[in-house]
């Protein structure tokens, strides 16, 4: 698990990310969740556009370049629909609703993984 911090801000955005980097962690992804917890969240590398189809609940997305500058931020996706980060972007960060409400990001912000 990993943790991933707003770099200007220090707000941790969550502890216990998980990396989805085998086929069937991508293919499942968050599916078989009915919601997140606060803290939880997915990293899909190397993925430029996700899709909420069998999703049961709404989430924040972040997509981000190869440095983890923010490229774009979609909040509240709502399942059965697809996103595509902008050029550049080469990560996904899928967060619980509402993680990015209260936090001013912005393209160009970058994020740190420990």
């Amino acid at each position: 698990m990993h943790t991933l911090v707003h770099e200007p801000s220090q707000f941790v955005l969550g502890n216990q990310i998980v990396a989805a980097e085998t086929f069937w962690s991508r293919l499942v992804g968050l599916m078989l969740r009915r919601n997140l917890l606060p803290g939880t969240g997915l990293f899909l590398p190397n993925c430029s556009s996700v899709h909420t189809i069998g999703m049961r609940c709404v989430i924040d997305l972040i997509f981000l370049d190869a440095h983890f500058a923010i490229t774009a931020i979609r909040t509240g996706a709502k399942p059965f629909r697809i996103f595509f980060g902008p050029r550049g972007s080469k990560h996904v960060l899928e967060l619980p609703a509402g993680t990015l409400q209260n936090i001013a990001l912005k393209p160009g912000d970058r994020l740190l993984k420990t």
